[in-house]
């Protein structure tokens, strides 16, 4: 998959150079090449030509996502984005010289051969992460790479940062504050991805955690320290640091009121509200939003079917991350563990042996002499809960509780 990426993308950049453009593979892509990464979440080409001229080449394929300056046009391949942009400059040479670290600027030509121009290959044989050029000037020109500081090391856990480049990347917290909302989240999910921790860290010695992630605690920590050792899901470390968030921003707007009735769901909403500004992927803030409403009911004593209901409106996956978030909120906590014990243990074996239905619609319907409606969904489901509790085994006791059930027409009403 990864020299799939590389090779498809490098036929893009051949393609500019045969129309008589200068081109490369840049950035991420190539350093993650350097370390040996199996997989590139993206791949980003450089280039001289212009938007018109991409268009001209891909036509109908390319995408533009930012009209600019400096636009960003994206060229399917296969299954994955290529992302093309103008150079930083007017040669690649510039370009890479003004990258934000000397690990990103890094760039592979159509023939396979690395280009640096600022040391980048010897700071990754290093793994120290520095600013290129003079930090402070790389962080004018745009300070958020002051949170992409804590951003690369949080997902290169095994770099030093440079002591120049950490003392530049102080004070900007009041430039950060009129940073895009969709660019901060942007950072803030791929450092999910990484050292969770260590990216909480940064921003706590950078000054920048009341601006960017405001209401994060000492108790949101240790349940992200525990989330981060337990797992490397980006949901279970996200859903924890959105929780906090969530919390903290209901008690801000209802003070001694905040946390009486539909918890699960207030929190959830704030969580959701904080991912839209980030412009998260809906899919993603969906799972995390529920992951947060759901999460207490791993540590209560809910019937079988309960778990059974969420396998089936989320997924095994779901179920997984939820067990997960539950257990690192009662290890920060100091809770006893007994009850999460006894749902996973129930919530695993629903998930390697959900139980088949013992009945369908049409047998229902068959048995009662009844039509379609509301009340076959609705005895059906109590027989669903009912075999899921262990109270019924067999068809044969299924039909019994749908005789039981049945009370003539006014049972949708009762």
């Amino acid at each position: 998959m990864l020299m799939e990426r590389i090779s498809n993308a490098l036929a893009i950049v051949r393609r500019l150079e045969q129309e008589g453009y200068e081109a490369a593979i840049v950035g991420g892509a190539v350093r993650d090449l350097f370390l040996g990464r199996a997989e590139l979440s993206d791949v980003d080409v450089a280039t001289s030509a212009g938007l018109e001229a991409i268009r001209s080449l891909w036509g109908g394929r390319v995408k533009v996502t930012r009209k600019g300056p400096p636009w960003t046009a994206v060229i399917p391949m296969d299954g994955f984005n290529v992302e093309v942009t103008p150079f930083l400059g007017e040669t690649l040479e510039e370009d890479l010289k003004r990258r934000d670290f000397t690990v990103n600027a890094l760039a592979m030509k159509a023939d396979g051969k690395v280009m640096d121009v600022v040391n980048g290959v010897k700071d990754l044989s290093r793994r120290v992460l520095r600013f290129n050029g003079e930090a402070a000037v790389r962080i004018r020109e745009d300070p958020l790479r002051a949170l992409r500081l804590a951003r690369f090391a949080a997902v290169l856990p095994a770099f030093v940062v440079d002591e120049a480049s950490l003392s530049a990347a102080h004070g900007w917290q009041d430039a950060m504050s009129w940073m895009p909302q969709e660019r901060i989240g942007k950072e803030v999910l791929c450092a999910m991805r990484g050292d969770a921790v260590r990216f909480t860290a940064f921003l706590k010695e950078l000054g920048l955690v009341k601006t960017l992630l405001p209401g994060l605690s000492s108790e949101t920590e240790a349940r992200l320290a525990y989330a981060h050792a337990a797992t490397d899901r980006a949901e279970v470390k996200a859903a924890c640091l959105l929780d906090g968030m969530a919390r903290a921003r209901i008690r801000e707007a209802q003070g001694s009121a905040a946390f009486e009735g539909c918890l699960g769901r207030r929190i959830a909403k704030a969580a959701d509200q904080i991912m839209s500004a980030w412009a998260w992927p809906h899919k993603l803030a969906d799972h995390i939003a529920m992951l947060v409403k759901w999460q207490e009911v791993a540590h209560s004593d809910p019937s079988p079917w309960v778990f059974l209901q969420l396998l089936k409106s989320f997924g095994r996956s779901w179920l997984d991350d939820l067990f997960l978030l539950a257990w690192a909120d009662a290890m920060a906590d100091g809770e006893d563990l007994s009850a999460w014990a006894r749902n996973r243990i129930t919530a695993v074996y629903l998930e390697v042996s959900t139980p088949q239905p013992l009945l369908s619609g049409e047998d229902v319907m068959e048995v009662l002499g009844i039509g379609e409606g509301p009340e076959v969904g609705k005895i059906l489901e109590a027989v669903e809960k009912a075999q899921a509790e262990g109270k019924i085994c067999t068809r044969e006791d299924a039909l019994r509780l749908v005789n039981a059930l049945y009370k003539g027409p006014s049972y949708q009403d009762g």
